[in-house]
């Protein structure tokens, strides 16, 4: 049951939102301190209720497709009755744990991003290519609720430059999830870019979006104004290296190797955005 219950609440991707959301808790305070716990612990436990949720909203498409056949509803070990249950226990849970301490500022952005991911995003992927660019706005939320929870002013342009970081880095996130998954999405009659866009199109718009996300991540040391040179140097020489891999997109391969390279960008885009982060962490903490 345990198993299944994680599969439902995609810790991962969990504990991803969480981390952005311990960065803007530290570069508003300067320091880590017990503060920061319930705003990790709530933040997580919205995470993970929205998570539950998009597989709730989604279950009968996940039941069609091969990469999530495979999940706890379409497959009956978690009954529906049962998902929703956890699902508004968790959206209840981290909702007055970060209302608790932080008041209605706080929670009502974190239930914002939950209303965003499954209340724009998972229904928009059923009639819109361009779901990806809304859904992206999650990401950029997290950030600033540990930023407020920390008391950090909201006329600090520091914060926007992290949360535009986070907004742009996704969209290239979910593209080069589209291309890994192509065929999948063109049997189900999803709506994607390949509606709009030939394959080699979409590729060079991943890979614009992957250039301006790296571009953007290398500025942020300048922008947040961290005084350890390594700290930017390291930044600056993992958005170089981001920048070279990816152009192996436009080399021919065979199908089975493309794949294999689509996954290995999708990868490398999210290893840099997770390096950025703890990197940031790190400058602001020492």
């Amino acid at each position: 049951m345990i198993k299944n219950i994680v599969q439902l609440t995609k810790p991962r991707i969990s504990i991803a939102s969480t981390l952005t959301a311990a960065l803007g808790y530290i570069m508003a305070r300067g320091q880590i301190d017990f503060n920061i716990l319930p705003v990790l612990i709530g933040g997580f436990l919205l995470a993970s209720a929205s998570a539950a949720l998009n597989q709730i909203q989604e279950r009968k498409i996940d039941s069609q497709v091969k990469r999530t056949v495979n999940r706890p509803l379409p497959t009956g070990k978690i009954s529906l009755n049962t998902a929703m249950t956890i699902t508004v226990i968790l959206f209840l849970s981290g909702f007055l744990i970060l209302f608790s301490f932080y008041g209605w500022l706080v929670a009502g952005l974190g239930i914002l991003a939950a209303v965003i991911y499954n209340g724009i995003y998972t229904p928009l992927k059923r009639i819109s290519p361009f779901a990806a660019i809304p859904g992206a706005l999650v990401g950029a939320i997290p950030p600033l609720v540990g930023w407020l929870a920390a008391e950090g002013r909201l006329i600090d342009p520091r914060i926007y430059y992290v949360c535009i970081f986070f907004f742009i880095w996704q969209i290239p996130h979910f593209w080069l999830l589209l291309l890994l998954y192509s065929e999948q999405f063109k049997r189900n009659n999803l709506p994607s870019l390949f509606d709009k866009f030939s394959t080699n199109q979409i590729k060079r718009l991943t890979y614009a979006g992957i250039l301006v996300t790296a571009i953007t991540g290398m500025l942020l040391p300048y922008n947040l104004l961290i005084k350890y040179e390594l700290v930017n140097v390291l930044i600056l020489v993992m958005g170089i290296f981001l920048i070279v891999r990816t152009s192996l997109l436009f080399k021919q391969k065979s199908t089975k190797d493309l794949k294999k390279d689509y996954r290995q960008r999708f990868m490398d885009i999210n290893i840099f955005a997770l390096n950025v982060t703890i990197l940031l962490i790190i400058a602001n903490t020492v």
